[in-house]
C-alpha cells in the first residue's frame, strides 16, 4: 500500500513501482526512481535507486526519511536520522543492505511536474560527431535533464544504430530549447 500525506509517503516494502508511481500520481506527488513498472520499491531503494530525475532529486535512498526494518534478532525497529541512525544510513547503501527484513519505507516527495520524453536517432555515419556533441552537452545540462547516449549493433552483421533519449523536467518549449543546444 502507498500512504501520502502532505510531502511525505509510507509504501510498504512489496509494493511495485507502477503501483508506487500511481498512489503518488493521485496526489501529485512523486520520488525518484527506477523505470520498470514491475521492479518492487524495495529492491530498487536498498540499492540505491538510479532513475531519470536523478539529477534533479537525488538517488531513490537519498529521498528516504525513515524505515521499519526486522532484525536478526526479531525485533521490529524503526530507523531514521535520530533513531537507530547507524542501521538507517546502512540500509540507505552503508552497507548492502543486509541487515534484516524492511517491511516499510517512508519517502521526501515531489511534487510532480511537467515530464517531457525525447528519443533522437542519427545515421551511424553521424556517430563520432553526436558522440562528442553529447558528451560536450549532457553533463553540462540542467538538473532537470537527463540523458543517455545509445550504440547498438544487432548480431549478423546489421548496420549499428546511434540514439540518444531522455526526460526533461518542464515544459516541452524548455526541453526543446535544451535539445537545441
Amino acid at each position: 500500500g502507498v500512504e501520502v500525506s502532505g510531502g511525505t509517503a509510507t509504501v510498504g516494502a512489496g509494493t511495485r513501482l507502477i503501483d508506487f508511481y500511481n498512489g503518488l500520481a493521485a496526489h501529485g506527488r512523486a520520488v525518484p526512481g527506477g523505470s520498470c513498472p514491475t521492479v518492487g520499491i524495495s529492491g530498487l531503494t536498498l540499492g540505491g535507486g538510479i532513475g531519470v530525475v536523478g539529477r534533479a532529486y537525488g538517488l531513490t535512498c537519498d529521498n528516504v526519511t525513515s524505515l521499519q526494518i526486522v532484525t536478526a534478532d526479531g525485533q521490529i525497529r524503526t530507523a531514521n536520522a535520530h533513531t537507530n541512525s547507524d542501521l538507517f544510513w546502512a540500509c540507505r547503501g552503508g552497507g548492502g543492505g543486509n541487515f534484516g527484513v524492511v517491511t516499510s519505507f517512508t519517502f521526501t516527495t515531489h511534487p510532480a511536474g511537467s515530464i517531457c520524453l525525447f528519443f533522437l536517432s542519427w545515421p551511424w555515419s553521424q556517430a563520432a560527431r553526436v558522440i562528442a556533441g553529447w558528451q560536450s552537452w549532457a553533463p553540462h545540462a540542467p538538473d532537470q535533464l537527463w540523458s543517455n547516449l545509445h550504440l547498438a549493433a544487432a548480431p549478423g552483421g546489421s548496420i549499428p544504430s546511434i540514439q540518444v533519449g531522455g526526460t526533461y523536467i518542464g515544459t516541452v518549449a524548455a526541453a526543446a530549447a535544451q535539445l537545441e543546444k
